[in-house]
């Protein structure tokens, strides 16, 4: 069946003898459209074939045909969902009981696709979860952060040139496996705590916390720079995160304990770390902060200098901003990234490299 449009004679009907001109079209078969959204880029296809938008973006289909979409993304962007007569991100599947539209959305990408930096460190090569610490910092001081790894008989870096790691070598003979630093019982992380723009080394041991510091080609002999936060003293790895940060904006990265009964803070000086002090009440095991349900860590999250705490809690994440001699009291700050969502630290994080 047609219909014909368009009279310019204006108002005559078809068959009153006049001429009529215009488009024709089988209403019997429901238009598909096709419209694209988001500043990326990319193109939708279909099967059975009609659609490649692209440039064409519109087709008509026998009424009850079961329609595939399906969105290809181009270089540097992604696709972000269907919106319309459907949802999601995988393929769009439409049936052609009529008109139908649906639009695809692309935006740039965050990410470029991942490519292989370096041959080391790797499972390949011994390096298993249970037993080496890998993380990264930038221990030379030229703004790029370089891998370093916790190995078994000592610790190795690989440098960033910005677009590869280069070859392994051994910056320091201390806080391997091989001298008793287990996974199981000791953190070990980096972080700058002397203010001289390189990472160093800090190992939460037996019966203190031990450092060595970068000089950009090796790291020095380590030196005990605290008493507290240690195995001694009930500091857990299987119940209390330990981490550093800058939490009073000097420069010098400080000491992080979650504790049985709030979060507990030791101060750099730059040559070792004062007296532990409590900087909050919460995020704590007595309130249920458990190290297998919820990941815990510190950031500058109001750029203010100051690193602050961040939990990933039960049905949300939860901040506390640091004002430098405390942490304020903590609030929500996002309803995702939590456990209620499925976000398990056992399936889903990993092992932080800063805990």
């Amino acid at each position: 069946m047609w219909i014909c449009l368009d009279n310019p004679l204006g108002g005559a009907g078809v068959g009153d003898g006049d001429f009529i001109t215009g488009q024709v079209y089988d209403i019997e078969k429901p238009i598909l459209t096709v419209a694209k959204a988001g500043t990326g880029s990319g193109t939708v296809t279909s099967s059975p074939a009609g659609i490649n938008c692209g440039l064409d973006c519109s087709e008509t289909y026998a009424a009850n045909t079961v329609v595939t979409l399906t969105a290809t993304r181009a270089a540097g962007s992604m696709f972000t969902g269907w919106s319309g007569a459907c949802s999601g991100t995988g393929s769009c599947v439409v049936s052609m009981t009529g008109a139908k539209s649906v639009t695809a959305t692309f935006s740039p990408k965050l990410f470029n696709d991942p490519g292989k930096w370096t041959s080391s460190f790797d499972l390949s090569h011994g390096w298993t979860v249970s037993q080496f610490v890998r993380t990264v910092g930038d221990v030379n001081n030229d703004g790029r952060d370089d891998l370093i790894g916790f190995g078994l008989d000592g610790v190795y870096v690989a440098l960033s040139n910005g677009s590869g790691f280069g070859a392994v070598s051994k910056w320091s003979s201390s806080f391997d496996l091989s001298h008793g630093w287990t996974v199981a019982d000791f953190v070990r992380t980096v972080g700058d705590v002397n203010n001289d723009g390189r990472d160093d080394l800090i190992g939460f041991g037996l019966d203190g916390v031990y450092v060595a510091l970068s000089n950009g080609t090796s790291f020095d002999p380590i030196s005990k720079w605290s008493s507290s936060f240690d195995l001694s003293h009930g500091w857990t790895v299987s119940q209390f995160v330990r981490t550093v940060g800058d939490v009073n904006n000097d420069g010098r990265d400080d000491l992080i304990g979650f504790g049985l009964d709030g979060v507990y803070v030791a101060l750099s000086n730059g040559t070792s770390f004062g007296s532990i002090s409590k900087w909050s009440s919460s995020f704590d095991l007595s309130h249920g902060w458990t190290v297998s349900q919820f990941v815990r860590t510190v950031g500058d999250v109001n750029f203010d200098g100051r690193d602050d705490l961040i939990g990933f809690g039960l049905d949300g994440v939860y901040v506390a901003l640091s004002n430098g001699t405390s942490f304020g009291s903590i609030s929500k700050w996002s309803s995702s990234f939590d456990l209620s969502h499925g976000w398990t630290v056992a399936s889903l994080c990993g092992r932080w490299g800063r805990q």
